[in-house]
């Protein structure tokens, strides 16, 4: 037999082994000879490394076979960024866990504040207003702009940023920014008093060797999520670097003792450390709880807990087990025998690769040439088989997502729990927590006796030990959902392939989730968004779907699609629906708008803090993007390509909605200020609007969108 092929078996079974349960050793007690549960083992708890040493064994062994199994793993992600870097040159919008300022308990002062999902829950922007004051984020800068009254607004303040700022909080006394640190390219916080809006003072600044993904305010407290590289700073697989935390020029380090972690292999290692900041009392440490994760996807934050989800990976011990338990009766009594104690040892992974290799090829000595040709052949069948079942256990579990929960109660983050439910999720609105109960809206891929295998979509409702208490599932099969959004006792989903089927369901009895109505339109709705208890706002795009589908009898007598696809949908705009859903078995669409154009987009279709609405004032304002397909000529010379970028505002209400007017940050001065600036933000202070974009500030009135005043950066 080929003795590297055997290596390379011995290699990967006991490294898969390894990966699924210890980082040195292999107990005896870590067989299974039954498929994995969805139930959390004991072997697959939440650990701490007791030294460096084997934090860094750790990663280099399960890198190894991560590369190895790379092809069943497929593309690694780290926690998810859905709007990474800048936006057009402005800062960041770092997406996350988010619905409306107006659905909190209403404000004495008459402002607008940033579009959140959890009530009590603030998220950073970048923009934010105490109702006398803007703090707009520019690329190297914080512009503190005074805002009332409108007719003596000014820029009273600019805060060089030591970088790019991200987003940032507003409290009564405090501004505390979040970015990039330029000269190091890390994460940087800075907190600062602004009581003296004309001359903010730093109160305290943190830096770490990482990435800012996201944060959430509750109470005095800021949670920050930062992602943190393994390999940082000449850092290599074979010595790994270790976070770090910088608090006003004072450096700590997280030892191995405090890094926790998931026995699952990956290529792509990071830490993700979750920073606790007390924003008001500078005395307060800076308390964090870091995990070595590789593949979180989506974050959702209650007011106490935390939820990171990632897609599940296959379990490699089951398997590995498996083919150990047919390779070992093979081969001869002796090595046989010497096999299982190797296993079973505690000595390291080198050592055991080593032994195993040798009781190998001994085993092969003692057959004959035909014997020891038979053995060959049955072990390479052996190793097929091995690949085959993982690559479709690998296929099966992805298509799983896995819930971690961490409990947060001031400067305290407390891992609580795992769980996992079929399919994956589209984005923060799918997950909700309400009442003790965790709900998460999936789509995951079906099965289909013909064809490709469809998707389908559900509804999970977990208790508070992540455990599952009631399903809904197979909703829409082949379509996927395009929104969700959990309010209250109801959960709304959008789903879409030709027409969008909004979904109205039912969770006021958690165990027993059903569904109350179903609305088919033309196009479908990229965000749901609470209007009030009987209404419903949807944005997306309107669709020209062409003709309906055809379907046609099979010999087995089910209904399925007509084979040749019927004309592709075409997007025609972006469009503005409102949905009565006081009536939960029959949904309605009362109105709706669309503003026309082949090429239009709207950053608010992904980022929720772009949307401003407001019920009393019956608004709603979005920017918008019309993407040209022709040059503009200047001077009778072809010019570029040049998009139109404006706030749409609406009035919208059950009597309908209508455009009250749209607001272009367009410059006709000469030099830089010319051009368009794409708006970013819309919010209102009393009856002014005021809209942002990354030079450009303009107040307009309420009542008649006619401009008051702008501000330039």
């Amino acid at each position: 037999m080929n003795k590297s092929f055997l290596a390379f078996v011995a290699v990967v079974v006991l490294t898969a082994a390894a990966a699924a349960c210890t980082v040195v050793q292999f107990p005896a007690s870590a067989a299974r000879s039954t498929p994995p549960s969805a139930k959390i083992s004991p072997a697959c708890e939440l650990k701490t490394f007791s030294s460096y040493d084997q934090l860094a064994n750790y990663i280099r062994q399960h890198v190894t076979l991560a590369g190895r199994l790379g092809w069943y793993y497929g593309p690694q992600m780290m926690l998810r960024e859905e709007n990474p870097g800048l936006e057009d040159g402005m800062a960041g919008d770092m997406k996350m866990a988010a619905p409306q300022a107006t659905q909190q308990s209403a404000p004495s002062e008459d402002y607008s504040r940033t579009n959140v999902q959890v009530e009590g829950v603030d998220e950073a922007d970048i923009v934010k207003t105490d109702g006398k004051y803007l703090y707009v984020l520019s690329p190297s800068k914080v512009s503190i702009i005074k805002a009332q009254p409108p007719e003596d607004a000014r820029l009273v303040s600019e805060i060089d940023f030591p970088g790019a700022p991200s987003e940032a909080f507003i409290t009564a006394d405090d501004l505390v920014v979040f970015g990039v640190k330029a000269s190091t390219g890390e994460f940087l916080a800075q907190i600062y008093d602004v009581r003296d809006c004309s001359k903010p003072a730093l109160k305290r600044s943190i830096a770490s060797p990482g990435a800012y993904t996201t944060s959430r305010l509750i109470g005095d407290y800021a949670y920050a999520v930062i992602n943190v590289p393994v390999y940082g700073q000449g850092g290599t697989i074979e010595k790994p670097a270790l976070p770090q935390i910088s608090i006003d020029g004072r450096k700590q380090t997280v030892p191995p003792t405090r890094i926790h972690y998931f026995d699952v292999p990956d290529q792509a290692y990071h830490y993700t450390m979750i920073m606790a900041i007390n924003i008001r009392d500078s005395n307060y440490k800076v308390t964090e709880k870091t995990l070595l994760t590789g593949t979180s996807q989506n974050i959702f934050v209650s007011e106490k807990n935390i939820y990171l989800t990632a897609a599940k990976a296959p379990d490699i011990l089951y398997h590995s087990n498996k083919l150990f338990d047919k390779i070992t009766p093979l081969l001869p009594p002796g090595p046989r025998q010497e096999i299982t104690a190797t296993r079973n040892s505690q000595d390291d992974l080198v050592t055991k690769f080593n032994k195993l290799e040798d009781l190998v090829d001994e085993g092969l000595s003692q057959l004959s040439a035909t014997e020891a040709q038979e053995l060959e052949a049955k072990l390479r069948n052996l190793y097929q088989e091995w690949q085959q079942d993982l690559a479709r256990d690998t296929a099966r579990v992805r298509n799983t997502t896995v819930i971690h929960k961490l409990g947060i109660d001031g400067d305290t983050v407390t891992y609580r729990d795992r769980g996992e439910v079929p399919g994956q999720v589209l984005n923060q609105f799918s997950i909700d927590e309400y009442q003790g109960f965790f709900r998460i809206a999936t789509t995951s891929e079906g099965f289909a006796f013909t064809g490709a295998s469809l998707p389908r979509n559900n509804v999970y409702v977990l208790d508070e030990d992540l455990k599952i208490a009631g399903r809904l599932t197979g909703l829409a099969p082949g379509e996927r959902i395009y929104a969700a959004r959990f309010m209250g006792k109801r959960c709304y989903l959008v789903t879409f392939r030709r027409v969008d089927p909004l979904f109205t369901i039912d969770l006021k009895d958690p165990r027993n989730p059903k569904v109350l109505g179903e609305l088919k339109i033309p196009g479908y709705s990229d965000y749901l968004h609470p209007y009030d208890d009987r209404y419903l706002i949807g944005i997306g795009k309107e669709i020209d779907s062409g003709p309906p589908p055809v379907f046609e009898e099979t010999p087995l007598g089910s209904a399925v699609e007509r084979i040749a696809p019927p004309r592709p949908t075409r997007e025609t705009g972006i469009k503005i629906a409102l949905f009565d859903v006081k009536d939960p078995t029959n949904p309605k669409e009362v109105a709706k708008y669309v503003i026309e154009g082949q090429g239009i987009d709207s950053i608010a279709l992904r980022e929720h803090k772009a949307v401003l609405f407001s019920k009393a004032k019956h608004l709603l304002a979005i920017p918008v993007t019309f993407y040209p397909y022709y040059r503009i000529e200047i001077d009778g010379k072809p010019g570029v390509y040049r998009d139109r970028q404006e706030a749409y505002v609406f009035n919208i209400s059950p009597d309908g909605i209508s455009l009250k007017g749209t607001i272009t940050h367009q410059a006709d001065d000469p030099g830089e200020n010319t051009g368009c600036r794409p708006v970013k933000r819309c919010l209102y202070i009393g009856n002014v609007l005021y809209t942002v974009s990354d030079r450009l500030v303009k107040l307009h009135s309420l009542n008649d969108i006619k401009e008051i005043k702008a501000i330039w950066l």
